[in-house]
């Protein structure tokens, strides 16, 4: 299987049961601590949420993303520091895993843990 026809896969599935997030990239102002938002993107993802381990979380969930690189465009691979909004509710990206195949090595999904 090539990248592409990987992608084009991921495409189709994410079209038929994704859902829309956004990804959002922020800045932290040194002085002032205020967390702005300098770039977002709105992609189709496969989102797939669990339960807390900790009794003493509350509401907390870790959230498995996954999304497309066609979605991400010029967004690029989201960053640590970066936010994710699903369903109207903010998260935190707490880790990356970009996956790369292929002779080109090329971009063809990237998975996200978030917790929110």
């Amino acid at each position: 299987m090539t990248p592409a026809a990987m992608i084009m896969n991921l495409d189709r599935d994410l079209a038929f049961t994704g859902e829309t997030v956004t990804l959002q990239r922020t800045a932290i102002d040194g002085s002032t601590g205020a967390i702005t938002v300098s770039d977002q993107v709105t992609c189709p993802a496969k989102i797939r949420s669990y339960a807390p381990q900790d009794l003493a979380a509350g509401d907390v969930q870790d959230i498995q993303v996954i999304v497309s690189p066609t979605g991400l465009g010029a967004f690029g691979v989201p960053e640590r520091d970066d936010r994710i909004v699903i369903r109207g509710d903010t998260s935190n990206i707490e880790r990356i895993r970009p996956i790369y195949y292929g002779p080109s090595v090329r971009l063809v999904r990237v998975d996200l843990l978030c917790r929110g």
